[in-house]
């Protein structure tokens, strides 16, 4: 590691770039070294703090808990050293419909309460922990909807609120927890109508975020930077516009005491051990599929920008099937729109020298091609390759030629909406979901590592333990059992809607082009009508988030 104070960060937003580049430049410029890395998730990031690959981390309260269990039991202390004034004295709301017959918290036995991503202390942990201490269980007395938008983010966006919010108005759920000044935003922006809605209880104030740090930190350019951030003024006008985005008007000394709450909601509902070992399935599997986005810093002189760690090949767009909600729209009928095995060979060679880590093949049904099993084997001796399917192809001799190809590099992704057949048979057709299962057994007889890839559709919303009980079952991890929402694109006439502003890039290609997501190559999130050189759509992805710096409650979402 480097002389200077390197400072761990999370990527939840485009501006944190523009964020940390300018406390970098404040820094320095009054004589502290200073370098930051952006991890995906705070998880990660965590664990770079105790292992001493960082010296400070900018924790969220739920990253402050860990971090100071990990610490524990490996001797150290972890010191919470500075935090913004508005991450002090916080509370959540739980709110409900202005006509809602619910009078009292003893209302909402029966009812379906909706809250944040699974990881969210302030819209998730804190307010249901709150609802124990008033004598209500979840998943006893009342249902939990969760709206699990970038897991691992420990909550830092509000998109999983604003969704709860928008279903407390569709009248999908009965009430919704919310951060106060979430609530008061929505109800200013009219996701909450005004005078639609009500404050059910208050939770008791907690504290959010700080600057984490650890006894192995360097305590002279810890003391140093301690010092700089105490004597930022919002008057200053060089500061004020990061105080803007960061959300604050002063620095404030750390302090411990409002996290009590969340460590009683952690402990209540399993999150972590008093290790600081993940023990909560949904942290668990966002920790092993989210990886870094840097590494230290110049590390990897080639390493592509924030958010762009995957490339994803559109390899055809025919299909064995016609899922009713196929975001590709792909069928039977579907014009095949093959890429090409040479597309193919240049896109990986390009994507390894930029620094990308993934390369995701899908369609369409990929399995339909002759040539797939030369592209996945010329991907997979060169990067980590998963490749999607339905699974129902793999037998005979195309299971053959795929066994041909098989390495440690390589995943087969296989898509299974259901634990039982009519959960998956509603949108993917009659007879799909045995097909699918055998693909899944076949694969795992011939020694491929098979994750699970599952749409939550309004069929199978309930029955996703059935779901997840059926792939350990069958020896697959929870670690290799992702779960993404509904998306309104291609076939599908419901589900969440998806625009660049709202998702983290994942650089697509096609035979159109290059776009910004995987789950939509329509012409509104295309990047690039020509496919080479991959790094001038790199660029143009990093040029498009950077015009987003500044702009407000900007929520990115991650799907895969």
């Amino acid at each position: 590691m480097s002389d200077a104070l390197i400072l761990g960060a999370v990527a939840y937003d485009p501006k944190v770039i523009a964020i940390w580049d300018g406390f970098k430049a404040y820094l320095t410029r009054h004589g502290l070294p200073f370098d930051y890395v952006l991890y995906s998730d705070y998880e990660h990031q965590v664990e770079a703090l105790i292992a001493g690959n960082i010296h400070v981390a900018w924790n969220s309260p739920l990253a402050w808990i860990r971090a100071k269990r990990l610490a524990s039991a490996r001797g150290m202390n972890a010191h919470a050293i500075v935090m913004r004034d508005s991450d002090c004295d916080l509370a959540s709301v739980i709110v409900v419909r202005a006509d809602a017959p619910i009078k009292s918290v003893s209302d909402l036995k029966g009812r379906v309460v909706g809250v944040g991503a699974a990881d969210s202390p302030q819209a998730t942990l804190i307010p249901l922990a709150h609802l124990v201490s008033l004598g209500l269980k979840p998943e006893t007395d009342f249902r939990v909807a969760r709206n699990d938008l970038l897991v691992g983010k420990h909550g830092d966006h509000i998109g999983g609120e604003r969704e709860a919010a928008k279903a407390l108005i569709a009248g999908q759920v009965d009430a919704a927890c919310l951060i106060e000044a979430n609530y008061k935003l929505f109800v200013a922006e009219g996701t909450l109508p005004a005078n639609a809605t009500r404050i059910l209880t208050r939770t008791p104030n907690f504290d959010h975020c700080n600057f984490t740090v650890t006894d192995h930190s360097p305590p002279m350019l810890v003391n140093r930077f301690r010092t700089l951030l105490l004597e930022m003024s919002y008057a200053d006008p060089d500061i004020r516009p990061l105080f803007d985005m960061e959300g604050l008007k002063v620095w404030r000394a750390g302090r411990t005491e409002g996290y009590r709450a969340l460590e009683n909601a952690v402990d209540l509902f399993h999150y972590y051990s008093p290790e600081g070992a993940i023990t909560f399935r949904e942290l668990e599997i966002a920790s092993q599929t989210a990886l870094a986005m840097t590494g230290e810093p110049g590390s990897n002189a080639n390493a592509p920008p924030a958010f762009l760690w995957k490339l994803w090949v559109y390899t055809n767009y025919d299909c064995n099937l016609r899922c009713s909600y196929c975001l590709a729209q792909s069928s039977p009928t579907a014009l095949r729109r093959a890429l090409g095995i040479e597309n193919v060979k240049r896109l990986v060679d390009e994507s390894v020298a930029l620094g990308f880590d993934h390369v995701f093949f899908t369609g369409g049904e990929p399995f339909l091609l002759d040539d797939i099993y030369d592209m996945l084997g010329y991907s997979s001796t060169r990067i980590a390759t998963t490749v999607l399917t339905n699974g129902m192809l793999l037998r005979g001799s195309r299971l053959e030629k795929l066994c041909a190809i098989k390495n440690d590099n390589l995943i087969v992704q296989v898509s299974l909406d259901g634990g039982r057949p009519e959960h998956h048979d509603f949108y993917r057709g009659k007879g799909s979901w045995e097909k699918t299962v055998e693909g899944i057994k076949q694969l795992q007889a011939n020694g491929f590592r098979v994750r699970i890839g599952t749409t939550e559709t309004p069929v199978n919303t309930g029955h996703i333990t059935e779901l997840c009980a059926l792939h350990r079952a069958l020896g697959i991890p929870d670690k290799d059992h992702f779960v993404r929402p509904l998306a309104k694109r291609g076939f599908s006439k419901e589900g969440i809607e998806l625009h660049s502003g709202n998702l983290v890039p994942e650089i697509t290609v096609n035979v159109d082009g290059v776009f910004w997501h995987p789950l939509s190559t329509d012409a509104d999130m295309q990047v690039n009508n020509e496919i080479f050189p991959l790094a001038a759509s790199v660029a143009r992805v990093q040029a498009q988030l950077d015009a987003t710096v500044g702009m407000d409650a900007v929520s990115l979402m991650t799907f895969t």
